[in-house]
């Protein structure tokens, strides 16, 4: 007991903090671990204890698990007192009417039925201690089949015939999978003409899932599937975020370092305010982030040309569409055509246009101001109608209807817009001619229609 009680204080260390909200049954790091004793006995951190575990369930934390207890069993040929009673779960060994007693026959076996393939990681005999022969020479074996004797041969027990040098209970690694464990024996000891067995209880032991060690005490805690119940080591994913080490049992050190392989360092955070708590798992910051920074620990900067608290408002206009810094919202490389301000936000004004609103704007109709951003009109027009249609003159543009600006119900479109290096005016209107032969004679009728949507770029005209 003072042993598994010293175990217990160092699990709260491997096992993490506490999950105190846990369902019914369970407790520890993630709710991953099973309570392997009355709901009641279980602390939500560090679960059970003994004398506290279920039947069969044993080691410090009820961990460790006797898969033969109250399992089938076969002989050789029983005795006085029936196989069955080395998996009752009773290790008393005092007295031969606790044991189970094997009829002698040469070979001599005696076998237990774990219902299933199962991991295991030891077998534990319990012998007579009021009589000590027929202990030397027993096998014992993990086996798939009823074949006899077959399988892995775990252990072998060795001593004298009369057998006081063999442990009265006998301890040994027995790892793999299997379905029986056999225990078989061709040697009479002792005064006995044929081979007989006889022995108190037979455990079976096999570690909860996410266990390692002697014991089962040793708790690690693998990103995929579950560690080595033997060694304790994660299957190639590694860890889960907040713990190290190669068994995956090292915490990261609460409030200094966190994440996966607890390589990421807690001051590091942009959280807002001093308070936040920084989980060994993801470093959460439980104020939110600083302006310009996001993610659940703060560590990512704004991204997709977004700044400030949340990442929720939008950069400026920026050169070429640069993202403005993250934080102060500057564009770092300047302003697009038509923009200036550290922001970008502000549009040229008092009839300026282009790069830093350095150029001035042309002869603009009733002296309306261009356009900021320098756009000319002869690209509009190709957009509109076509580059096959549009034919330039200066600052003229003509449209050719059915491939000809002379024959009948062709028309004629010009510009009024000052154009070209001097930026696009606000207001733009288009002279619309139309020809026609009437009487031998060219009859030109002139007629000026303003954009049906003025603006700033001249793109809205109806043609």
């Amino acid at each position: 007991m003072e042993k598994y009680l010293g175990a217990a204080v160092l699990f709260v260390i491997f096992l993490g903090h506490c999950s105190c909200n846990c369902p019914g049954g369970t407790y520890g790091y993630n709710c991953g671990y099973t309570c392997n004793c009355d709901q009641d006995k279980c602390n939500p951190t560090s679960g059970c204890s003994p004398p506290n575990c279920s039947p069969g369930w044993s080691g410090p934390t009820c961990q460790k698990h006797n898969l033969a207890r109250v399992k089938p069993t076969s002989s050789s040929g029983e005795g006085l007192y029936p196989s069955s009673q080395a998996t009752d779960g009773n290790t008393a060994a005092n007295s031969y009417a606790f044991c189970i007693e094997t009829k002698g026959s040469n070979p001599n076996w005696w076998r237990v039925d774990l219902n299933d393939t199962v991991l295991i990681r030891d077998v534990t005999i319990y012998f007579r201690t009021d009589y000590t022969p027929r202990r030397n020479g027993i096998q014992v074996y993990l086996t798939n089949t009823t074949t006899i004797p077959s399988g892995l041969l775990c252990y072998t027990v060795t001593g004298r015939v009369d057998g006081p040098d063999i442990n009265n209970t006998t301890s040994f690694p027995c790892h793999g999978r299997g379905r029986y464990v056999l225990l078989y024996t061709t040697t009479a000891n002792n005064r006995d003409t044929q081979p007989i067995m006889d022995f108190c209880e037979v455990e079976v032991n096999a570690c909860d899932p996410g266990t390692f060690g002697a014991d089962c005490e040793n708790y690690c805690h693998c990103k995929d599937g579950v560690c080595n119940d033997i060694t304790g080591v994660c299957p190639p994913g590694g860890c889960l975020a907040g713990w190290k080490g190669t068994n995956c049992d090292v915490a990261c050190v609460q409030g200094v370092e966190y994440g996966v392989r607890c390589l990421k360092t807690c001051s590091t955070r942009m959280c807002q305010g001093d308070g936040s708590t920084c989980s060994r798992d993801t470093g959460r910051c439980d104020g939110g982030c600083q302006a310009g920074w996001e993610g659940e620990d703060c560590t990512s900067e704004c991204q997709s040309r977004t700044f400030g608290v949340n990442c929720s408002s939008t950069c400026g206009h920026c050169v070429d569409d640069e993202p403005c810094h993250h934080v102060t919202r500057t564009c770092l490389k300047g302003c697009s055509p038509g923009w200036v301000s550290d922001t970008c936000q502000q549009e040229c004004q008092s009839r300026t246009f282009g790069v830093n609103c350095s150029s001035t704007c042309g002869h603009c109709v009733d002296d309306e101001p261009c356009h900021p951003c320098h756009w000319n009109l002869s690209q509009g027009l190709q957009s509109r109608l076509g580059q096959q249609h549009l034919s330039t003159s200066g600052q003229q543009f003509t449209w050719k209807l059915n491939g000809t600006n002379i024959s009948f119900g062709s028309w004629i479109y010009w510009s009024r817009c000052d154009v070209g290096v001097v930026g696009c005016c606000c207001r733009c209107s288009v002279l619309m001619e139309e020809r026609r032969l009437q009487d031998g004679k060219d009859v030109i009728k002139r007629t000026w229609h303003p954009a049906d949507k003025p603006g700033p770029t001249c793109r809205s005209l109806n043609i």
